[in-house]
């Protein structure tokens, strides 16, 4: 069966692919192209009816998506819905098609204008940034996925959109789009909507997911992602990274023990040093205390002074050393004294005068 008009047809219908986790689905789109038998014109109400008939044969098909164009390369379908609205409540005014010549009103140059040469140099300094800047959050994202999924059951891509650079800084990151690949014949791998939730979550803390601005995808491939080699080789890069993050953590561990080590024995040194002086000057108060007893039973004359004796005691009470040095300097002061004394004393013996014998001749 087919209109009479039309020689021949080829519709196309586009299924947009199911995302996982993206709010809204792009639509569902056909188009339509039509081969008019010679000498026979197509109305709108034709057009309309082959929009209408394509339209309800495919589920989430919208009218509107639907496009309709003839072999001269005609769009048929372009404003159908408003002149077929136009004709129903009767203004419709068809227009007449008139050719104009249009006549240049600027010249050649100005229209041109003079050329731009792009600035190569910024323009590669923007792309390096942005090569960098997915390469970055690539990385980060697969490592953090090694915690989720096998480490050679996934690909990670990463692709962004930077508005400009300012002091060679990113300032504004209009758009991420993250896409994972996980491979569905790794028996290791059970796709389940936890797993979905998990992996999204994941990726989000990695690459600082906005809602609304960002795009993250899920793909189950049935084929195998890697090859043999490619798997081999991914191991061995994790197993070189792996004995060298134990050789760090063990380089680590000696380095803190070292510190512990030489800590601990700095401070049984001071508490041993700080012990021994608690030591002396318990022994110095002990010999103070007996000192002070010695001044309680000095002679009546002495105990006069009471309040100098009572100076002396809180001294000794509240900083002993001060009175040690000031004892240790009376006492050899009073030792010089008494050395001075008693040379003084000593009695200075009186020559002898011997009688003189007078000799008779």
């Amino acid at each position: 069966m087919q209109l009479d008009i039309i020689e021949s047809a080829k519709v196309q219908i586009v299924l947009p692919e199911q995302r996982l986790f993206t709010v809204t689905q792009p639509p569902v789109t056909s188009s339509i192209i039509i081969r008019i038998i010679k000498g026979y014109e197509i109305s709108d109400e034709v057009v309309f009816s082959i929009i209408q008939l394509v339209s309800n044969s495919v589920e989430n098909l919208q009218p509107e998506n639907v496009s309709v164009v003839d072999t001269d390369g005609n769009l048929l379908s372009d404003g159908i819905f408003e002149r077929l609205a136009s004709k129903r409540a009767g203004t419709f005014v068809e227009e007449e098609k008139k050719q104009k010549v249009l006549e240049a009103v600027i010249s050649r140059e100005e229209a041109i204008g003079s050329p731009i040469i792009p600035n190569y140099d910024r323009i590669q300094e923007w792309f390096e940034i942005k090569w960098k800047f997915e390469d970055k959050l690539k990385k980060k994202t697969e490592k953090q996925l090694y915690g989720v999924l096998p480490i050679t059951s996934f690909k990670v891509e990463v692709t962004s959109d930077l508005g400009p650079l300012e002091n060679g800084n990113i300032v504004d990151i209009k758009r991420q789009t993250i896409s994972v690949v996980v491979d569905g014949l790794d028996e290791e791998v059970y796709i389940d909507q936890a797993l979905k939730q998990q992996i999204f979550a994941t990726v989000a803390g990695a690459v600082g997911y906005v809602r609304g601005r960002d795009s993250i995808q899920l793909s189950i491939a049935e084929f195998p992602i890697y090859t043999e080699e490619e798997k081999r080789a991914i191991m061995q890069r994790h197993a070189q990274k792996g004995i060298l993050n134990y050789l760090f953590m063990i380089l680590l561990g000696g380095a803190l023990l070292g510190g512990l080590f030489f800590g601990a024995k700095k401070i049984r040194s001071i508490l041993k040093k700080r012990k021994k002086e608690k030591e002396e000057m318990e022994e110095k108060e002990i010999e103070l205390e007996g000192e002070l007893e010695d001044f309680e039973e000095l002679p009546e004359d002495v105990k006069g002074n009471d309040e100098k004796i009572t100076e002396i005691k809180e001294v000794a009470s509240t900083n002993p050393k001060i009175l040690a040095t000031v004892m240790e300097e009376w006492i050899v002061g009073g030792a010089k004294e008494v050395e001075t004394e008693v040379a003084e004393e000593e009695p200075i013996e009186e020559p002898i005068e011997e009688p003189i014998e007078e000799v008779t001749p």
